[in-house]
């Protein structure tokens, strides 16, 4: 506990008031009043004063005297007892003196001493007297002094702490019976710093063992499980441990110890075991199919030649034979689409089986399939190679698959024969002008395809006539000459 830190009025010790209180009563007695009961007059009081200052000069001088001696008067003992307890209990911090330090340290559950040895040495004065070892410190009287200051024996420090013989000075240990249990003392540093015990002689706080000159919790330490010594084994994938004092593990996440045997610790990864994928127990298998465990999950590593995987479930494994599915012809998502034809899968590569009405693989390639229209194709007119001839005044067509003509401009084909092409002109024949059978009037000839007049006739009602000497049409159409007149120039002449 720490003292009460005083106030700041003026401090007597309590000894020199009870001393001077005796002196000045021996002075005041009943003899000194008046005949009448009085109190002295003044010159009496001043003469007393006198008497008083030298009862002081005796009293101080007493009271250095006794407090050499390191004890208090007899006479202030005995007479001025009385005051002085009523003075301690009105003010108990009284006795500590003005410059009393109040972060003196005081041995829990102690009180400093008020007896007389205070009064040789005040503890909190900040001054090195009476008994102390150093200041306000050590002595047996004061407060123990902390590491640092002087001493004389290991009581005047810490409690614990001891006295060093070659400094005198206080120090935390000058061997390891000032240590706690479990540690050591540093002779150099004079502190308790360093880890450790020493078997029978400085052991280690319960529940700790002293093992190799270490304190350990035989309790839980792999090393020293149970006693000194006894250290777990090492196991493979497994988080070693003791507890209670018993050796223990525990496995690593993703490992087990699926054969129950301790002699190879947690020897399956459920990670990638195929035989302990994920649990203890789950083979991975699958149809046509090599299978793999990762991350806890079976799957489909890869599958069997001729097999493949096309609806990305590994439940039912490689479930397509790639060698002959036209959907998946030698890989997943491989469908044999060729163009006109009706598709076979062999040996895992797409082929035609048929084409396609009116069309042929004309040029034997499969990756074009049945590439022609036999039913229009000139050069393959309903079937491969069969080329349509061309004919006079003509073009060859394929209909229907079978070969025709088509003819130029300005002809036809009247006599419906198409071996010899298109043989009429349909331009200048007046039996077919501008299309077959289109016949001109006897007197007409046929012009780009148009029946008319020949050149120097001009046609009138229906018929060719030459204007320029028919007095029926002389000069124009329906301009008759007169009787017997002539037409000439396409003028009317008289006879």
């Amino acid at each position: 506990m720490r003292a009460r830190k005083p106030d700041h009025r003026a401090r007597i010790p309590f000894v020199f008031l009870a001393a001077f209180a005796a002196a000045v009563g021996a002075g005041c007695s009943d003899d000194d009043k008046d005949s009448d009961g009085d109190e002295p007059s003044g010159d009496a009081s001043i003469d007393q004063m006198d008497d008083s200052a030298s009862a002081d000069a005796t009293i101080d001088q007493s009271a250095d005297s006794s407090m050499s001696d390191g004890a208090p008067p007899e006479d202030a003992g005995k007479e001025g007892a009385s005051d002085a307890e009523s003075s301690e209990d009105a003010e108990p911090d009284a006795w500590l003196g003005e410059d009393a330090a109040p972060d003196a340290e005081v041995p829990d559950g102690e009180s400093p001493d008020v007896g007389s040895d205070v009064l040789a040495q005040d503890c909190f004065d900040k001054v090195k007297n009476g008994t102390e070892t150093d200041v306000d410190c050590g002595g047996g009287v004061c407060a123990a002094c902390k590491d640092g200051l002087h001493c004389q024996i290991a009581a005047d420090c810490v409690t614990g702490h001891a006295c060093d013989g070659a400094t005198s000075t206080c120090v935390e240990c000058t061997g390891n019976d000032n240590c706690p249990l479990g540690k050591l003392c540093n002779l150099n540093e004079k502190k308790c710093t360093i880890d450790g015990c020493i078997p029978t002689q400085h052991e280690c706080p319960a529940p700790e063992a002293c093992c190799q000159g270490q304190c350990k919790v035989v309790q839980t330490d792999l090393a020293n499980c149970g006693a000194c010594g006894n250290a777990c084994l090492d196991v493979a994938n497994a988080q070693e441990a003791c507890a209670g004092g018993v050796c223990t593990y525990s496995c690593d996440a993703a490992w087990e110890d699926c054969d129950s045997s301790g002699q190879n610790g947690c020897e399956a990864s459920l990670a990638t075991s195929l035989l302990n994928c994920g649990a203890c127990g789950n083979v991975c298998s699958f149809a046509h199919a090599k299978a793999k465990c990762a991350g806890g999950q079976c799957g489909i590593l890869s599958c069997d030649t001729g097999f493949g995987n096309c609806n990305h479930l590994a439940s039912d494994g490689c479930e397509t034979n790639i060698v002959t599915s036209t959907l998946n012809c030698g890989a997943c998502d491989n469908f044999c689409a060729l163009p006109n034809a009706n598709p076979v899968c062999a040996n895992a590569t797409c082929g035609i089986l048929t084409c396609k009405t009116g069309f042929a693989n004309c040029n034997q390639q499969v990756p074009d399939g049945c590439e022609v229209n036999i039913t229009s194709d000139k050069s393959n007119c309903g079937t491969c190679g069969n080329h349509c001839p061309t004919r006079p005044n003509a073009s060859a067509t394929c209909m229907a698959a079978t070969c025709g003509i088509a003819c130029l401009t300005g002809y036809a084909n009247c006599n419906v024969n198409t071996f010899d092409g298109c043989e009429v002109n349909t331009a200048t024949n007046a039996s077919h002008c501008g299309a077959c059978n289109n016949a001109c009037p006897s007197t007409q000839v046929c012009v780009s395809s148009k029946c008319q007049c020949p050149v120097g006739m001009t046609m009138c009602s229906s018929k060719c006539v030459n204007i320029s000497t028919d007095p029926a049409n002389c000069g124009g159409c329906g301009k008759l000459c007169k009787a017997g007149y002539t037409c000439s120039g396409g003028n009317c002449w008289p006879p």
